[in-house]
């Protein structure tokens, strides 16, 4: 295991979302619920989506068990009645598992609700968190079910489409080239090391013959330049802790992992 340095979450609460959302799971569903949702059992056991709080936030916002809730975040918002008690203060949780193929009475798919971002290492989507606020719905209040900021981000996708190579090149190259130099770097501290020196400078010269193989590739369809190999190095090994062997070795990481994309994408 390797210790991490805390780095601030994108979306922090503030006046106007002050409660922290996480999403997650409940026993009787899995994923959303395209199988489980047909077993009666489980679906009786949990038939729907809840969000659930802290009974000091509940009495604050004047909220009893079972009442309507809106829950809403800088992107959208969903309605599930409300479930008090065993979570922390602040906080509030809704399952993941709930959307519109079997109900579409009103909105419940919170991860409309999470963040557009995703984690810079593993590339996993930010569909854990958000800052969102709570409000208990009035009776005979209508459900709003048209998201205006949703169908805009849905209408520029599918209006201006574009292809993906040139991203993927970019990032081959760019993976490549920085292999290459943290392990000329490595060779040369050590190169009275043969199992050290002469190793890592013939894998030096893979990854710059690797790059070099790219260049018809990317004449043909360009490359997008984005510094991902940069960008990896310094979410996983901040600024004060960087050295030439740990370089080379998250940026190997970076090559290997960009070399399956890529190949997966043009085969």
């Amino acid at each position: 295991m390797k210790g991490a340095d805390y780095v601030v979450p994108h979306e922090i609460v503030d006046e106007d979302y002050p409660l922290h959302l996480t999403t997650g799971r409940v026993v009787f569903q899995f994923h959303t619920r395209t199988k489980t949702a047909h077993s009666r059992e489980l679906n009786e056991a949990a038939p729907d989506a809840f969000i659930q709080l802290n009974g000091e936030d509940a009495e604050r916002l004047g909220i009893e068990e079972r009442d309507m809730l809106q829950i809403e975040s800088r992107r959208g918002w969903a309605y599930a009645p409300a479930r008090i008690g065993d979570i922390e203060p602040g906080h509030v949780f809704m399952p993941f598992h709930y959307g519109y193929w079997d109900n579409d009475e009103r909105p419940r798919a919170v991860n409309e609700m999470t963040l557009y971002e995703w984690d810079p290492v593993s590339k996993q989507p930010y569909f854990k968190y958000a800052a969102v606020r709570l409000r208990k719905m009035q009776p005979g209040e209508p459900f709003e079910m048209d998201d205006p900021m949703r169908d805009e981000h849905l209408k520029e996708a599918s209006e201006n489409p574009r292809a993906h190579v040139a991203d993927y090149l970019g990032l081959l190259d760019d993976s490549s080239r920085a292999t290459a130099q943290a392990l000329f770097a490595v060779a040369e501290k050590h190169k009275a090391e043969p199992d050290i020196g002469a190793i890592c400078k013939m894998l030096a010269r893979f990854s710059q013959e690797h790059s070099e193989d790219l260049q018809p590739c990317i004449q043909r369809y360009g490359e997008t330049q984005e510094k991902e190999a940069d960008k990896l190095l310094e979410v996983l090994q901040p600024s004060h802790h960087k050295g030439p062997l740990r370089y080379c070795v998250i940026c190997m990481i970076a090559g290997c992992w960009h070399r399956n994309r890529i190949y997966r994408s043009l085969c």
